[in-house]
């Protein structure tokens, strides 16, 4: 599996590709929503904790939450989560929800305020100001149709 990057916006958003998915990061961040490391015996909690947060991306998640379907105590959960993904739990579930959301909008099925409640956010404006400050574009810039 091979990754590419790329700058747009003004340098301030790379695109990361992986497998034909693309995943903007602001410059500074992490570019991987996936482990950096192979998921090792100590990781298998945590892969089953992605796997549920991808398949309900708009189910409320609360880190007590994610910690539990895990079976570890919350701060050993942040701390696996971190190290093997770049990203605290629940800035990987924003990520998560906005990489989706993206996708939805890009096939040009969904307005925003649809996109939002698919991903589990009940106001299209905060919705919009989120996806803002972490994709670096508004999301009506990666809406495709009419």
């Amino acid at each position: 599996m091979d990754w590419a990057t790329s700058t747009v916006a003004m340098g301030r958003v790379q695109t990361l590709k992986r497998d034909g998915k693309s995943l903007p990061v602001r410059a500074g961040e992490s570019s991987s929503p996936v482990p950096r490391q192979p998921l090792t015996q100590r990781g298998k909690p945590l892969a089953k904790v992605l796997s549920r947060m991808r398949d309900d991306l708009a189910h409320p998640w609360t880190l007590a939450e994610l910690a539990r379907e895990s079976n570890l105590s919350i701060p050993h959960f942040t701390e696996l989560c971190s190290r093997q993904t770049g990203m605290p739990p629940l800035g990987l579930l924003i990520r998560l929800r906005l990489q989706h959301a993206m996708d939805l909008l890009q096939q040009g099925n969904h307005n925003v305020a649809e996109a939002a409640a698919a991903v589990g956010y009940d106001d299209p404006f905060y919705f919009s100001r989120l996806f803002r400050k972490h994709m670096g574009m508004p999301p009506s810039a990666c809406r495709r149709g009419p």
